[in-house]
């Protein structure tokens, strides 16, 4: 049976269509179908972020004594999803976030010196939240309110891994350089919750002792700088 003409010529255009695209093409397209209020369309953007600075430190308050965790170096990335009214300063961004860090840590217990080295510790996060872009012009002032999962890995002791359930609050400034790239300068904090048995197990010496290991938060953020770039805008 031959095929209608229109047929063969809608299928053969979408095809050449579609492989005219380039991936950054096709995301933009995507991006134009979401359910966004017309006016909205124009003013959105797709941006990756890639950060490195100065990890904190941070501390935690256990049954027997406290976890100190030196400052360090820190790596961080992000994806970020913004949304600016046309006609208004202010926008709405939806963000993702990986960080790493490695440090060291000790054990210092109550009422006494004595202080106890426990090697390496590896800490990684994974981050998801919104918050709200201000200004106009080159210099964006911006914060963000996230949750997630924070993995501590620890050299020691063996069998020592835990995820946490994690918040974290971000303030900081985005410098453009061009329209599609530009500086991103960043303070986080960076508040993982120790519930339940988080930490049992943790503490040298004690073995099974904190069977009831109080909840508490471990203080930590991070001061970073770095590159962002708008792959949609």
């Amino acid at each position: 049976m031959k095929r209608p003409v229109n047929a063969c010529f809608h299928r053969s255009f979408f095809r050449s269509f579609y492989n005219g695209l380039t991936p950054l093409a096709m995301i933009k397209y995507m991006l134009f179908f979401l359910p966004w209020p017309f006016e909205l369309l124009r003013a959105q953007t797709l941006q990756l972020n890639a950060n490195a600075g100065f990890y904190t430190g941070g501390g935690l308050k256990a049954s027997h004594g406290r976890f100190i965790v030196k400052n360090s170096s820190c790596y961080s990335g992000a994806v970020s999803y913004s949304i600016k009214p046309l006609k208004s300063r202010h926008g709405v961004c939806f963000e993702g976030q990986y960080a790493y860090t490695s440090s060291t840590w000790r054990f210092e217990r109550y009422n006494t010196n004595r202080k106890t080295n426990l090697g390496n510790l590896t800490i990684q996060s994974i981050l998801v939240g919104a918050g709200k872009n201000f200004g106009k012009g080159n210099v964006h002032p911006y914060g963000t309110a996230m949750m997630g999962a924070t993995y501590f890995n620890p050299e020691t002791p063996q069998k020592g891994e835990r995820i946490t359930f994690s918040f974290s609050f971000t303030a900081g400034i985005k410098i453009a350089i061009t329209s599609f790239m530009g500086f991103n300068l960043q303070a986080q904090a960076l508040l993982p919750v120790m519930y339940n048995r988080v930490y049992v197990g943790w503490e040298p010496d004690t073995g099974l002792a904190t069977a009831v290991a109080p909840i508490g938060i471990m203080f930590s953020g991070y001061l970073t700088g770095g590159l962002y770039y708008n792959l949609v805008q």
